[in-house]
């Protein structure tokens, strides 16, 4: 865990000084822990358990072209009554994650086959160690997302397309992560969505 903090503050420093796509996310991330043989993604009332706002904080800095290292901070609370690894919860329970992701853009910024740089979609694959309550574990995460940039704005002194992207936009993506201990811990779904900007 000390590591990977360690890891987002030297992202965070470098990223002032980076001449590539730099990209902070904040906002609410959903988790969904119910760890059953008949797992249902949408049984909403029963599995998800919703974080406050913010609940997330990222920061992507771009290493090669359009490939990215992500650093990400989750905290969320596991509601009583809620279905969490294969039981209903007696009582609250405090959850926190930080996780490390190569993240991969999908479309070139030119030419894509969209003829647009507002819808940005992307893949990613890193570890984390999460924590619920006073467990430890280290995860596995594998998931998708897409970037929806807005259009540049016409007061901006620069030429106005309606198809190129500003600095600011919004973020919708989904993150499953597999633990190390599959046994003890299973698998979790994380759903984040955020306002992001780039610069």
């Amino acid at each position: 865990m000390k590591i990977l903090i360690r890891i987002f503050i030297i992202l965070i420093y470098t990223s002032n000084y980076s001449q590539n796509e730099t990209i902070f996310s904040v906002g609410i991330n959903i988790v969904d822990d119910s760890f059953t043989s008949t797992y249902n993604p949408l049984n909403t009332s029963e599995s998800w358990n919703i974080g406050k706002v913010p609940s997330y904080l990222s920061i992507s800095s771009e290493l090669i072209d359009r490939t990215f290292l992500e650093v990400q901070i989750s905290s969320n609370e596991y509601q009583k009554g809620k279905l969490v690894n294969g039981s209903i919860l007696l009582s609250e329970k405090k959850y926190f994650s930080i996780d490390i992701h190569a993240k991969y853009k999908l479309f070139q910024p030119y030419n894509n086959i969209l003829n647009t740089r507002l819808i940005d979609p992307f893949i990613l694959v890193g570890f984390g160690n999460t924590r619920i309550a006073k467990s430890e574990h280290t995860t596995l995460n594998y998931g998708l997302g897409i970037y929806f940039w807005l259009p540049k704005s016409r007061l901006c002194n620069c030429e106005f397309n309606e198809n190129d992207g500003g600095n600011f936009g919004f973020l919708v993506s989904t993150l499953a992560k597999s633990s190390i201990k599959q046994a003890t811990y299973g698998n979790q779904i994380q759903h984040l969505f955020g306002l992001v900007y780039r610069f």
